[in-house]
């Protein structure tokens, strides 16, 4: 009965979720526990980027990725995730099952500022926990649910339109300051495609069929950094008054070989000098490529 239950609700969050962009018929998922109560209403609370640091060569990753997807359907449209294949463990083999590469210059810039050398690894809006930013996937969710419970300093907008003649995404942001705040902030855009079908190493039966889950379909894939690794800056002052506003534009075509359906846009907005808080993400939010009708 407990099964059918868990099976219930997975289904019924599951529904939520853009289906253009929801392949996940291996590995199975249940839901750790319940979800924590909503926050008060009135108020404007932070969204989640769990930043996932994997590659389809790593065997305990697949457990990540599966808790990732666990946040989300715990925390419908407010956790937003993006998988960041990098290291030893994402590197392409010229022949068998790791043939793909989803390595970018960013990702691994990312990588190497953070130092990450232990796979599968998770940042929570780049927030230290214990005094650290890389946290195992066992401390993703009570890290996620305490900055989803902590009030925003900023609101952060994000509209996107597509041309399919020529494949180009369009896009819009507007960040507003909520609060009066001190020191540099910048607005990082990036592109994920979800849904890509490509071999996964695997040593956990539980999660899928072992040595290699194939088909395996990786999600939230990093393609592109489009206004570079660490974002634009917003202010050029050292205080931002609330009410303040900025407003960024972009466009990017996407690559004949990206699934432009599957494809979304995430803007985050990160603090950018050298405090103790540099990297500490104030907001973030995402929009599909193409909107589903």
């Amino acid at each position: 009965m407990k099964k059918i239950f868990q099976f219930l609700i997975v289904l019924l969050l599951g529904s939520f979720v853009y289906t253009g962009c929801d392949k996940i018929d291996q590995p199975y998922l249940e839901l750790n526990n319940k979800p924590t109560p909503p926050p008060d209403t009135t108020k404007h609370y932070k969204k989640v980027l769990v930043e996932d640091f994997t590659g389809h060569k790593c065997t305990n990753c697949p457990k990540a990725h599966l808790e990732a997807r666990n946040l989300q359907l715990l925390h419908p449209e407010k956790v937003i995730v993006i998988s960041i294949h990098s290291g030893y463990f994402a590197t392409a083999d010229g022949s068998g099952h790791y043939t793909a590469n989803y390595q970018t210059a960013e990702g691994t810039e990312i990588t190497e500022e953070f130092n990450v050398v232990s796979y599968p690894s998770g940042m929570i809006n780049r927030t230290k926990f214990d005094d650290k930013f890389l946290q195992g996937s066992d401390a993703w969710q009570s890290a996620t649910e305490s900055q989803l419970n902590t009030v925003a300093q900023a609101k952060l907008s994000l509209n996107t339109s597509w041309n399919n003649t020529t494949r180009t995404v369009s896009i819009e942001t507007s960040t507003t300051f909520t609060e009066s705040v001190s020191g540099k902030y910048n607005l990082c855009v990036v592109i994920t495609e979800d849904s890509i079908n490509s071999p996964q190493a695997n040593s956990n039966s539980s999660v899928g069929p072992t040595p290699v889950i194939d088909p395996y379909y990786h999600r939230h894939v990093l393609r592109k950094a489009i206004n570079g690794t660490w974002g634009d800056l917003l202010n050029t002052s050292l205080t931002v008054e609330a009410g303040t506003n900025f407003t960024k534009s972009y466009t990017f075509a996407i690559p004949q070989n990206w699934n432009a359906n599957h494809c979304s846009i995430i803007a985050y907005i990160r603090q950018a000098d050298e405090v103790a808080e540099k990297h500490n993400i104030l907001q973030v939010e995402e929009a599909h490529v193409i909107h589903s009708k």
